[in-house]
Formats: structure tokens, sequence, C-alpha cells
């Protein structure tokens, strides 16, 4: 079978925690890694509320000055003094100080992270990270860190190289789960940064941790969504990651399809899948979770962020045997591509194209398909438009056809406008598409010579070409 993949991923933006927890999705970056930064929420019970414990029991006078902190506001004019306090040797004053500095990064705009990695608090803050006597201060230390984390490539590294990725691996374990989450999402930043990064999160072991903290607490609907995009960053990129790291995160994913309902969270734990299913000897394993029949009710959705991705997990699945296109199709896909194949985005036409191509590999699935004459009309409108990349997967289609399918089939998708848009492309298209069109030629003339057909209209247009 003829077919390849699109290497443009989905969108590549960074999301933060606001004021009331919503996901703010901002900078494009490349390949398709979320980033995000926490932002503050007043009525959080972990952060501005009272807390119950800070150290010890008896250090009731630090727990209340903890408290009353939790109250205030900053600003970046207290930068200065914060910081000083975060570089005494006095416990009240390392609270306040790191209070204070996770809350001026947390603000949506003019976050001072260049100046936190300036004035070098990034190697304090990690050693806040390792006070498991201090569990407050460990919690704040994180976060502050977790900001830093969504800023640029070079704020990350200034992390990464201080050995950040070991210190947050670190808390994933036999922490309180409020320290164990924000770890999580530190870890999901700096998976973002790309494949070598989030290599060495895979190496330490993270995902299984991650997988192990979700599963312990089943019923919490906020860890799990937090969780699931962090794991989404850990399973992308180029390369691959290896199989035997993300396996374990496979049963999250296919749980995700059925119980997310934050639809950003949806789309990454579905792009996630698109590289679970990118490797043919996983397609059985994939099909076997019960994934396609998800997948296809998800089409339904709105989202670009759903349907993309959801449309590249089953045009993956389409590269594999004639038996799994065939399940797919009994899954009722054809409907959902009659539809989708008029939506006016590009990306979602191009997905659609590129399946059709991979799909049209047998009689059975030929005759299937031309029973839904608007997706042939459509093909042929696409043929004749400047998309130039949409085009060449509708000649795959039409090569495909040629070559699979019954002359009842050929005469039901060719038409005399067919012959003049190919004269077309062999007059003046590109050399692709040129040799495309060839082979479609040459294999609509094998088949119509094969049923008898010779010296028809196909021979008689064809010569005008």
């Amino acid at each position: 079978m003829d077919s390849h993949k699109w290497k443009d991923e989905g969108p590549s933006v960074k999301k933060k925690r606001d004021e009331f927890m919503t996901e703010i999705r901002q900078h494009k970056r490349v390949e398709e890694f979320m980033r995000s930064r926490q932002i503050l929420k007043p009525d959080d019970p972990n952060t501005d509320g009272k807390i119950t414990s800070v150290d010890n029991p008896e250090m009731a006078h630090l727990r209340e000055f903890v408290n009353e902190n939790l109250k205030k506001t900053f600003s970046n004019e207290d930068f200065s003094w914060l910081a000083e306090n975060i570089k005494s040797e006095d416990i009240f004053k390392q609270h306040l100080g790191v209070i204070g500095l996770r809350k001026i990064l947390a603000r949506k705009t003019n976050t001072p992270i260049q100046d936190v990695i300036d004035i070098n608090l990034v190697p304090r803050l990690l050693y806040f990270m390792e006070r498991d006597d201090q569990p407050h201060l460990q919690l704040e230390a994180a976060w502050a860190l977790t900001n830093v984390c969504s800023g640029s490539t070079f704020q990350t590294k200034s992390i990464i190289d201080k050995g950040g990725i070991k210190s947050f691996v670190r808390l994933l374990k036999n922490r309180p789960l409020n320290i164990s989450e924000q770890a999580i999402w530190a870890l999901g930043n700096i998976s973002a940064e790309g494949s070598s990064q989030r290599d060495v999160i895979l190496e330490e072991g993270a995902l299984d941790s991650v997988v192990e903290i979700l599963l312990a607490n089943i019923d919490n609907k906020k860890l799990w969504s937090h969780g699931r995009w962090a794991l989404s960053n850990m399973c992308r990129g180029r390369p691959a990651p290896r199989f035997e790291y993300v396996f374990k995160s496979f049963p999250i994913f296919i749980d995700a399809l059925q119980t997310e309902e934050n639809p950003e969270v949806l789309g990454d734990c579905i792009w996630a899948l698109t590289y679970f299913s990118e490797a043919k000897e996983r397609i059985p394993f994939i099909i076997e979770a019960g994934t396609i029949p998800k997948l296809v009710n998800h089409l339904r959705k709105p989202q670009l962020s759903i349907l993309i991705p959801a449309l590249r997990v089953i045009g993956n699945i389409l590269l594999g045997s004639q038996e799994q296109c065939e399940y797919v199709l009994e899954n009722g896909i054809l409907p959902y591509y009659d539809e989708l194949i008029k939506h006016p985005n590009k990306a979602i036409q191009r997905e659609i194209c590129w399946s059709i191509s991979n799909l049209v590999t047998s009689q059975k699935v030929i005759e299937e398909l031309i029973q839904f004459p608007d997706i042939i009309k459509t093909l042929m409108k696409i043929l004749e438009s400047e998309a130039i990349d949409l085009r060449q997967e509708v000649l795959w289609t039409f090569r495909n056809i040629f070559k699979n399918g019954s002359i009842n089939a050929i005469d039901q998708v060719v038409n005399g406008d067919f012959f003049e848009i190919i004269k077309s492309i062999l007059q003046e298209g590109h050399h692709d598409h040129k040799c495309i069109a060839l082979e479609a030629i040459y294999y609509l003339l094998e088949t119509t010579r094969r049923f008898g057909r010779i010296g028809t209209v196909y021979d008689l247009s064809l010569i005008h070409i």
C-alpha cells in the first residue's frame, strides 16, 4: 500500500493555571508539546487558604506566620527584598520570600523569570525542594520553579542543568499529594522542552510514578487532568520515546476517551495516542483496547484539538493490514469522512484525504466508499483546486481505486472532467503529481482491459492526453 505520514503535528502551546483554575493556552512551540504555568487560585486550600501542617505540630508560630503571608499580595516591586529573604538562613524569612516569589511568578504577564535566574535563585529553590522537614517551603519552591519552567527554553535549561529533573522526580515518591501534584506539573513542563529532556525524565522512572499516583487517587478529577496532560508530554515528540518507558500510560489515555471532561486535555491524550499508533506492531494492541469506536465517537466534537489527532490515530490504523482497515470501516467511519471532508479547515481535509488514500486497498472497501458519492465529488473538486498537498493525496486515492477496484467502481468515480484535470496536471503539475497521475492512468488501463473494456471511452479519452 502506498502511503506516507504527515509530519506537522498538533498545536504547540503552553497552558497556565489562572485564578479560577482555567487552563490558558499561550505560546506556540515546535512539535505539539504543551507547557504550563500555575497561576494563583485564591481559595485553594494548599496555597492561599489556611494550612494545618507546617513542619511539626509544635511550630504554631511559624504556622500562623505562613498563613498570614498566604493572604498577602505581592508585586514585581517586591522582588528584591523577597530574594533577600529567600537567601536568608531564617526559616520565617525563607517562607515569606518563597511565598511572595511564587505569587509574582504566577501572574499572567511581566513575570520576573529571568530575574530569578540572573540572581542565581534557582539553586536556592532546588535546595528548598530537598527540605522534607519543611513541606510547605518545599511546595512553594516547587511551584515557583514550575513557573520558571514555563518560560523559554533557555530559562527551563537553567533548572535542568542544576539537577532539577531529579529533584522533581524525587517529589513524586512518598510525599504529600499536593507536593507530588506540583512535581507532575513541573515535569510536564520540562518534557515540553524536547525529546532529550523527555527521555531523561522517562529514564528516571517519572512516568511510572505518575501513573501510580493517579491510580491511587482514582476519584481526584483535577489531579487526573493534570496527570494526563503531563503524561501526554512524556509520550510525545520526535524521535518517539521507547515503548517500554511509556506503555503503562496507555490505559490512562484510553480511559480519557470516555472520562476526560476537559477538551484540551482530551486532545492532549489523543495526540499521545497518535505516537502509540505509529508503530504497526502496536495496532492490534490499540484495537483490542476498544480505541477505534471511542475515537469515531469523538469525531462529532467541534474542537480541532480533538478532531485532528483523532483522525490521525484512525489514519495510522489504516496503514495496517486489510483486516484492520475493514475493522475501521465497520465502525462507521465513512459517514464522518463524508461530512468532515467538506470542513473549512485544511488540516482536517488533509487528514481525511490521506486516510482515504490508504483505505481504498480492496474491492470491498472501495465498493463501500462509492456509496458516498459526495466524498467522490469533493475529491474531484480538490483535484481541480490549487491545494497542492491535498491534490497529491487525492491522486493517490484515484490511483489506488484504479488498481484495486472493480470496473463498476471505476465507472462510478471517473467522468469527462477527470481526464481534463489529469491532462492539466501532466502539462503543468508538480513532478510528484505527474508521477502519481501516470500510475493512475496505467492502473486505469490495466483494470479496464482486464475486464474486457478495450477500446472504450477510457482509451479514447486517454488518447487526447
